[in-house]
């Protein structure tokens, strides 16, 4: 029958139709294997031209070995099949989300009903050199950037790595091997000028008494954003005491099958851990719960079950997720630094965190207990570094942070 799949060609979507067929050479006598392909606007035409095609080599046609095996793998089968067997101790739910979601967006719809077995490097080759990057939004412009189709790639490529190491999948060699990944351009970002903006921002937010300001603010406490947004009021230790500490136990993560969010434990032991809660985060945080309390007054307030205590919801009690945090910080940006200036992402605060504990002296194990980052060569000092011995450094880091802050 041979498989049928969606193109894209100076911008227009055609289908092409595709057979693997064995010749037979007049001259050597020896077996080739062909893949015979037909173009167009229809399904229909594309089939019918492929068959066209198949009448041109005439005799000597003989049964692929693929068509003889009746254990073939349809991609969009064995697509689901791997995500499934993906370990849960290694890949989280939203990761798992995300790949599905590349997976049936952009893989699926070009290469689904093709066997994994017929799967040929030229096709996927012009996949990702000219179908992917041909593909407009609604506005006609390009709708994913080089980073998205390397996020597509490396899907692909772990989906074919895998089914090269399973006997049952008729594939030694990945078809994917050999062609090269989508290559981002990157440019060199002064890392000592976003923290001087950085320190600018926060002075912006707090003069502002934005209503976000503690929820960013956390970004250069060196939280994660899913860490950031999963903290819960049961978390925050002694807030009106000057010992008042946070203990990051959890994260906001997604179902995989998309159907909602839950709070779930940080993804390594070392993740766990209590961090001082010094100046500016502690009258920041001070303010923001009076804030909060005052939403729970209005007859709009109403969070979800299960969400009820968490620190950072919208006025009404609503969840804010991953993407919604995402674009209110390239909101702020663009509200402090304009529209035209370039932007960073806010993973890239926590590097910013990194950089200005090391340049006031923070030891790399403090450093690394704070950030949370899980490393075996650092082990020990995880174990034996406590909430006292972190505050001193924090505190001198806090008033660095905050210095353009003071009036």
């Amino acid at each position: 029958m041979g498989s049928i799949y969606k193109i894209s060609q100076e911008g227009a979507v055609l289908y092409r139709a595709s057979k693997s067929i064995t010749v037979t050479d007049p001259l050597t006598g020896l077996k080739k294997r062909k893949r015979i392909t037909g173009t167009g606007a229809t399904a229909a035409i594309a089939i019918s031209r492929m068959h066209d095609n198949l009448q041109e080599r005439g005799g000597g046609i003989l049964p692929s070995p693929q068509e003889k095996n009746q254990e073939k793998h349809l991609f969009s089968v064995w697509f689901y099949e791997w995500l499934q067997g993906l370990p849960g101790e290694r890949v989280s739910d939203i990761v798992k989300h995300n790949y599905q979601r590349r997976g049936e967006l952009y893989l699926i719809p070009y290469i689904g009903n093709q066997a994994v077995e017929d799967l040929d490097s030229e096709d996927l080759k012009y996949l990702f050199d000219f179908t992917l990057p041909d593909l407009k939004d609604s506005k006609g412009e390009q709708l994913l950037s080089v980073a998205s189709r390397l996020n597509i790639y490396r899907v692909l490529q772990m989906c074919l790595t895998e089914a090269t190491r399973r006997k049952k999948v008729g594939i030694t060699i990945s078809p994917l091997a050999g062609i090269k990944a989508p290559v981002r351009i990157k440019t060199k970002q002064s890392l000592g000028d976003k923290i001087g903006k950085t320190q600018g921002l926060i002075k912006y937010l707090n003069e502002a008494s934005h209503p976000d300001y503690c929820r960013f603010l956390f970004q250069w406490l060196g939280l994660r954003r899913s860490e950031r947004i999963g903290i819960s009021w049961g978390q925050v230790k002694n807030l009106s005491r000057p010992n008042a500490r946070l203990v990051i136990s959890q994260q906001l993560a997604r179902h995989q099958d998309g159907s909602g969010w839950y709070l779930k434990p940080p993804k390594t032991p070392e993740s766990i851990r209590e961090i001082p809660l010094v100046e500016p985060f502690l009258s920041a945080l001070r303010d923001y719960k009076k804030l909060q309390d005052s939403y729970k007054f209005s007859q709009e307030w109403n969070p979800k079950p299960g969400f009820e205590d968490l620190v950072f919801l919208r006025p009404n009690g609503s969840l804010i997720t991953q993407n919604q945090d995402n674009t209110d910080w390239h909101g702020i940006l663009s509200d402090y630094l304009g529209k035209d200036d370039p932007k960073w992402r806010g993973h890239l605060n926590r590097h910013i965190t990194a950089t200005l504990l090391a340049q006031n002296g923070v030891s790399a194990a403090i450093a690394r207990k704070i950030l949370g980052h899980s490393s075996e060569a650092m082990t020990y000092y995880y174990t034996t570094i406590s909430t006292g011995s972190m505050t001193e450094p924090l505190a001198g880091y806090g008033e660095v942070l905050a210095q353009r802050i003071v009036k």
